[in-house]
């Protein structure tokens, strides 16, 4: 700092937090908001409530970070790890990469104030306008240079422009039937920039300017991060907006729909039909007007007399149902009178309250109001949920408006031109909140075919519905849908609303038939790589399908236009969709750096020759019939498979304990590399006749991005005993550094890969170890990567094992809130690892499934009661005390004994381990619920029996002296704590 002094700097200000700035009655704050990234606001309102509290898309709050101010005579600026911002003395903005020194963003300023900059100019045009409009509210108007004419921009959501650049485009940034805005853009510079407003309104991406508005608002709110990859970028976006859940294991397979199913024996015929044709299908979807007026947010019972026998049946064909639902309410409805009282509608400034006039004169629900997002809720709940369909489809959710008069609407929060954006979140939210507090854990797209038209009898659109099925085998989600022709009038069966003809995957001629049963079988053979692509969508972000230039970045071929029709699925599927009637084929770019080569549709695996990557290949793939009145072998897509080589070793970390160290050194020598390589190599490191050759000729191998020395090795004398090692290997990390933990995924994955079956007493004690040293985080992240380490919770000591080491957790701390919050939040994830199949999930809950057990909801329950009772003031208040005693209620039912009571072969400590959460859990909810204890009488009874047959454990193991730092010490303690309270 130099020259004024902090405490006379002109305009410039900091409370260690942000960088702050002031000029003619404007207020900039410039903040770090997560890793290189930076939020900006500005705001012309007075007084202390300049910047709003919401946070609109913001929605994670960012890690806490110390930020770099350097405040200077003339300018300052602010630091956050790769990316700083610089402002000017008269308030010019520019942003710059630090690593780098590029110039990311600079604000497009022309006026006379500064003298000193070279752009100033009489044009008298302001980087940030705030332009005053009615209410108090601005029509604000950001502008910023344009660093490069040749720069490439991605994002914003759904357009129908045909440009996946949007370089040069002019976007309108409002939610509209068919089209998303979602203001997120990724740029070829190395930013991606957020623009958090709700309000409608403008971006432009022009050679000269990129400009955003908002027509109406109260302020400037964006959030920019620097980042050397797209993936980085966009990972960094979901970091502070926050990922999807993971995808329930039926949202991995086929959905089949149409517009639309008109009754419930329709429906059952549908699902039959597949079913004895043994055709793979997750979801049937029931689309709109199943109900007798909009509104409703119900069945019509004349055409759908039993929903839960409906449910029923189809659950015990594997298949799950969705309905679904919209946010108009006709006026002749019997809830519209309440809803109209009661604020629930959305408003319009003048004329009439009709706002969507499809099939009779509809307001629609303001699910921006928290008690009309709760009084829909009750609705569904009772009409839907209560029957045990628990899938939504949320549809007209833009909302649609008859006429988009987008100023002359208004919204509980606020105007529809300064706040609508936001209306699909809150839509959403609706549903969100209501199936979380009913005790759902998972809550959550193409349409083959389309939705408008295509005649089933017409080779032109049996051609493109065969091209799109193969595109929705290669989608996020598997769905067909569509109005197709030769329906049914809705009056024939008592209905306003009609139905398209048929859409299902026999409804369009033997020819498309063969392709679609291909493609469905294909779609099964790739659930398991497509529930890896899911859990990293939902862990990390990432996308499932990929630009090319996202996986390949250092690619230049792959930003080029000439691949924006071909994509990533994942970061193993080259997909490239023939878009043209008739073709034969199309031109596909395989990437550098890697080998493709052409997917076999029946295995999904690679078959033929190897191409290399960086050229143009033509990819014979006609979609047309040939003289024998039959698709081509080859089918209606181009599909190729990445090879990146084997997959890499398996890394171990460094650690100060030698002879730890030793082992994992001799393990990855002696017993991993050897699993890794080829038949060829393994004779030639084994055989005695090659020993000298190695010596005299060195040879290596590529493993991954290793490159590997061949070493001869004696397998009389060299090779340890690898269960031995393993056990010893654990024992080391367990006396040594807590860090030491770290290598625990590596050793499981060694493990694997050499073929050794690990028994589920052994990893049951690596858990407890891991728990014991307070690296449970190691355990966890070898459930993640069960595909690779083996460790699953289908074990039944490692999901008893970790159940506890949760309890122990929270217990251990004295039931902290930290600690305990950090325990829920890993209980939340242990529950969707046992979703997955890999866990003992599925699509179907069979006899003695984990997700139902006693003891895992107990840990859960538990957690959530100390949390009510010890830090939220004894209130239930997001009702997952309520839900959790439900759910456990249920799964114990009459007939289930308490611990001591049932033969075991696990011993008394095991038993005290499952019974202790939850009678504690009982216990609390008791104290949290009071009166609104679900089936009071039902939980006071297991509870006391609980309490008896936990004493006579406790008993026992007391008379085994259990050692301190023991599940059986440990258990004991906390049952001593429940009798206290």
């Amino acid at each position: 700092m130099s020259g004024w002094g902090a405490a006379v700097l002109p305009g410039f200000s900091t409370d260690n937090e942000a960088l702050n700035y002031c000029y003619d009655a404007e207020s900039l704050r410039v903040e770090p908001w997560g890793p290189n990234a930076l939020r900006i606001r500005a705001s012309r309102r007075p007084g202390n409530d300049k910047f709003p509290s919401e946070d609109w898309a913001l929605s994670v709050p960012p890690s806490k970070t110390t930020p770099n101010v350097d405040l200077q005579e003339d300018h300052a600026t602010i630091t956050n790890g790769s990316i700083k911002a610089s402002i000017s003395l008269y308030g010019k903005l520019t942003i710059v990469n630090v690593d780098s020194g590029t110039v990311l963003l600079e604000e497009y300023a022309r006026h006379r104030r500064d003298k000193s900059d070279p752009k100033c100019s009489a044009l008298d045009i302001e980087g940030r306008e705030f332009d005053p409009t009615r209410g108090g509210e601005y029509h604000l108007t950001m502008r910023f240079e344009s660093q490069d004419p040749d720069e490439k921009i991605y994002g914003m959501g759904q357009y129908q422009t045909g440009l996946l650049n949007l370089k040069g485009q002019d976007l309108e940034l409002a939610q509209r039937n068919s089209q998303a805005s979602v203001p997120f853009m990724v740029s070829s510079r190395g930013y991606g920039l957020l623009w958090n407003q709700p309000a409608v309104g403008r971006a432009v991406f022009g050679v000269n300017i990129m400009s955003f508005e908002a027509y109406q608002t109260q302020h400037l709110d964006y959030w920019v991060v620097a980042g050397e990859s797209p993936a980085e970028l966009v990972q960094a976006y979901a970091r502070a907006t926050g990922t999807v859940p993971m995808m329930p294991e039926y949202g991995l397979g086929y959905w089949q729909s149409k517009c639309r199913y008109m009754t419930q024996e329709e429906v059952l015929k549908v699902a039959r039909e597949y079913h004895e044709r043994k055709l793979p299908m997750d979801v049937l979807v029931i689309d709109f007007f199943h109900w007798l007026k909009q509104g409703d947010f119900a069945f019509d019972a004349r055409l759908w007399p039993d929903p839960a026998e409906l449910v029923k049946q189809c659950a015990e064909m594997g298949i799950q149902l969705m309905v679904s639902v919209w946010p108009t309410m006709q006026k002749d409805n019997e809830h519209y009178p309440r809803a109209l009282q009661s604020g629930y509608l959305v408003q319009q400034h003048k004329g009439l309250r009709t706002l969507m006039d499809f099939r009779a004169e509809c307001g629609i629900v303001d699910f921006t109001n928290p008690e009309a997002r709760e009084f829909v809720w009750d609705l569904c709940k009772k009409n839907y949920y209560d029957y045990g369909i628990k899938i939504f489809w949320l549809d007209e959710a833009e909302p649609e408006f008859s006429v988009y008069h987008f100023d002359n609407v208004r919204l509980w929060s606020g105007n529809q031109i300064s706040a609508g954006n936001a209306y699909p979140r809150d839509f959403v939210r609706t549903f969100y909140e209501g199936m979380t507090n009913a005790g759902q854990d998972q809550v959550r797209l193409t349409e083959i075919g389309g939705f408008h038209g295509g005649d089933g009898n017409s080779p032109a659109f049996q051609e493109l519905l065969a091209r799109w099925f193969f595109f929705g085998a290669f989608s996020p989600v598997f769905r067909m849908h569509g109005d197709r022709e030769n329906g049914t009038a809705g009056s024939t069966v008592g209905s306003v609303q009609g139905s398209g003809g048929d859409n299902e995957v026999w409804s369009f001629g033997p020819q498309v038939y063969e392709v679609c049963v291909k493609y469905l079988k294909l779609r099964e053979l790739l659930r398991e790589y497509i529930r890896g692509l899911m859990r990293e969508a939902h862990e990390k972000g990432s996308p499932i399908i990929r630009p090319m230039f996202y996986e390949f970045p250092k690619d230049e071929q792959c930003w080029e236009r000439s691949c924006d029709s071909q994509y990533m699925f994942g970061s193993k599927y080259l997909v490239a969709p023939v878009m043209t009637a008739g073709a034969a084929g199309r031109s596909v770019y395989v990437p550098k750096d890697s080998k493709w080569q052409r997917v076999d549709e029946t295995s999904g695996k690679g078959q033929g020759e190897f191409l290399q990557g960086g050229q143009r290949i033509e990819v014979h793939a006609p979609g047309n019939y040939d003289a024998d009145d039959r698709f081509s072998r080859f089918s209606v897509i181009a599909a190729l498979g990445r090879r990146r080589g084997r997959n890499g070793l398996p890394v171990f970390q460094p650690t100060t304990n030698p002879e730890l160290q030793d082992l994992l050194t001799s393990f990855r020598n002696k017993h991993v590399i050897p699993a890794y390589l080829r038949p060829s190599e393994r004779r030639l490191i084994f055989g005695t006749k090659h020993r000298q050759l190695l010596v005299d000729n060195p040879r290596t191998t590529q493993i991954g991005d290793d490159e590997v020395p061949l070493t001869w090795i004696d397998r009389r004398t060299e090779i340890p005993n690898r269960a031995r090692l393993f056990n010893k290997t654990v024992d080391l990390m367990t006396q040594g550094e807590s860090k030491d933990w770290a290598n625990l995924p590596a050793l499981l994955i060694g493990m694997k890969s050499t073929g050794a079956k690990m028994e589920g007493g052994a990893m049951g004690r690596v858990v407890r170890k891991a728990n014991n040293a307070g690296r449970l985080g190691a355990v966890i992240q070898c459930l993640q990567q069960v595909e690779h380490t083996g460790l699953t919770l289908k074990d039944e000591a490692v999901l008893s094992h970790v159940m506890w080491a949760l309890h122990d957790l929270a217990q251990r701390d004295a039931w902290s809130a930290e600690a305990t919050e950090k325990a829920m939040k890993w209980a939340s994830l242990v529950g969707l690892l046992l979703e997955t199949e890999e866990h003992g999930g599925g699509k179907t809950r069979r006899a003695g499934d984990s997700r139902q057990r006693p003891e895992v909801i107990g840990v859960v329950l538990e957690l959530a009661a100390v949390r009510a009772y010890k830090h939220q003031g004894g209130k239930d208040i997001d009702g997952k005390v309520k839900m959790y005693t439900e759910r456990l209620l249920a799964c114990i039912g009459d007939q289930a004994q308490p611990p001591s009571h049932a033969p075991s072969t696990s011993g008394p400590q095991v038993e005290m381990l499952n019974g202790v959460p939850i009678y504690h859990g009982l216990l609390l909810a008791e104290k949290v619920l009071g009166p609104d204890l679900p089936h009071p009488t039902q939980a006071k009874r297991i509870r006391a029996d609980y309490e008896a047959g936990l004493t006579i454990l406790a008993q026992a193991i007391e008379a085994q002296r259990p050692r301190e730092g023991t599940y059986g010490a440990g258990a004991l303690r906390c049952w001593r704590d429940c009798l206290r309270e």
